[in-house]
């Protein structure tokens, strides 16, 4: 849509614009997926305007049209991506337990490396006397990018997590 666009381009104030008017129109339907992900990238471009409190909003109302959503595939899927959005969003309120519980949620539901990468992450930054779980979740995600196929972003996010692994632990 318009809007993702539009935020991509870091086009924010006039993304907004667009999704806003895309409310105007989805909150008149029953579709509550589309209403879930339409929260959901509202709340994303507040989160990069740096209104994390008003994202924080926008991903509660994702979460709560995603569990109207009746298909478990398409819910698990809405209810994943709002979970690693909120989850992402607590990290720059500064709770951090809270991030990690949202990261376990979206965990939960989706097990694909870029989730075992975000558990990992956690333990590197805010867990570092626990850093070893954070190298058993990358050890995890590593055999799954090497047994079946993942997109690019995948691999990219888990090796990136690699490095600062290693960084933390100082081991270059």
């Amino acid at each position: 849509n318009i809007g993702n666009l539009l935020s991509t381009l870091n086009r924010y104030e006039e993304s907004l614009k667009y999704l806003e008017l895309a409310k105007q129109e989805i909150n008149k339907s029953k579709d509550h997926y589309l209403k879930s992900k339409l929260y959901t990238d509202i709340g994303k471009v507040h989160h990069f305007l740096g209104l994390y409190d008003v994202a924080l909003d926008y991903y509660n109302n994702a979460i709560n049209e995603s569990e109207k959503i009746t298909d478990i595939k398409i819910k698990k899927n809405a209810l994943n991506y709002s979970y690693a959005c909120k989850a992402d969003n607590f990290e720059f309120l500064n709770q951090n337990d809270s991030m990690f519980i949202y990261f376990q949620k979206a965990f939960r539901l989706n097990q694909e490396p870029f989730t075992y990468a975000n558990i990992a992450n956690y333990f590197i930054v805010y867990k570092k006397n626990e850093i070893d779980s954070a190298k058993y979740y990358l050890e995890i995600a590593s055999d799954k990018l090497q047994k079946n196929k993942y997109s690019l972003f995948q691999k990219l996010v888990v090796s990136s997590k690699y490095g600062d692994f290693y960084y933390t632990k100082q081991e270059y």
